[in-house]
């Protein structure tokens, strides 16, 4: 059985950053937002309930999602924010728990930007919380996305707050800075389960 750690982060915290470095290091690791990618694939299930939630213009004419839009429609609005979480969570959530549990790596991380506000940290052994900067963070997603500003602070606005995650985690990795004091960061962490 695997030790599962939790591994969570704001937007442009860099948690992707530090999920890829545990990957070529050779961990297991379950990503949410694959996950997320996968079930709205062009031809997947979730697609038509989305375009009838939130418009038919959240899809392109090839069948793909229009993230952007998407994101710019529900993001200022809790409540439609509420109901995407509704929509993605039912067929996301048990995906993440089977593959975590399928793991035989001796660490395997589950990759969720949402660890807390889903109750998914109650399956962890141990949570991780990213952080940085909040001008870093807009300065990265930016970057990115190619997203302006006020929709990044409005998607940051409607994310649990650095300082609750801080509160409930078990270790914090400050990801203000480097990539090379990062990967410092990580492998004091995982010193721990040599």
């Amino acid at each position: 059985m695997s030790r599962i750690i939790g591994l969570t982060g704001g937007i442009g915290s860099g948690k992707s950053t530090v999920s890829r470095y545990l990957a070529k290091k050779g961990f297991d690791i379950v990503d949410a937002d694959a996950i997320a990618r996968e079930i709205t694939a062009p031809g997947e299930e979730v697609l038509p309930v989305l375009a009838e939630t939130f418009g038919a213009d959240v899809l392109r004419a090839d069948g793909s999602l229009d993230r952007k839009l998407l994101a710019e429609r529900v993001f200022p609005c809790p409540q439609a924010k509420q109901r995407l979480d509704e929509i993605m969570h039912a067929r996301i959530l048990p995906r993440i728990i089977a593959r975590t549990q399928a793991s035989r790596a001796s660490l395997c991380f589950m990759d969720v930007p949402l660890l807390f506000e889903t109750g998914l940290d109650r399956h962890c052994d141990e949570t991780w919380v990213v952080t940085a900067d909040l001008a870093t963070r807009i300065r990265r997603t930016a970057a990115r996305d190619g997203t302006d500003e006020r929709h990044i602070r409005e998607r940051i606005a409607s994310q649990m707050s650095d300082e609750k995650k801080i509160a409930r985690a078990d270790r914090v990795l400050d990801n203000s800075g480097t990539r090379e004091e990062l990967a410092w960061q990580i492998d004091e962490l995982l010193k721990a389960y040599e």
